[in-house]
């Protein structure tokens, strides 16, 4: 059965999809090339920024669609 999931924003999707595929703060860091921290302050919501780059490698990493991953669409599924 495919999952469904709510409307949400990258802040909403981001810890969903780390705890869903076991992923710490200090991995999703080490993958993007950036602090514990700085994944920290984003998620909770103390900064919006983000960079593209970043964006697009969450989303091979968590093996969703920048869409899905930003939100715009409730479908993680990749498109090709």
């Amino acid at each position: 059965m495919k999952q469904k999931y709510l409307p949400g924003t990258i802040r909403d999707r981001m810890p969903d999809l780390m705890k869903q595929q076991g992923i710490t703060q200090v991995r999703l860091a080490r993958f993007l090339g950036v602090t514990p921290e700085t994944v920290s302050r984003f998620v909770n919501g103390r900064t919006d920024k983000i960079s593209p780059d970043a964006v697009v490698r969450m989303a091979r990493l968590f093996g969703v669609s920048t869409d899905f991953l930003l939100g715009e669409s409730d479908d993680p599924g990749r498109r090709r």
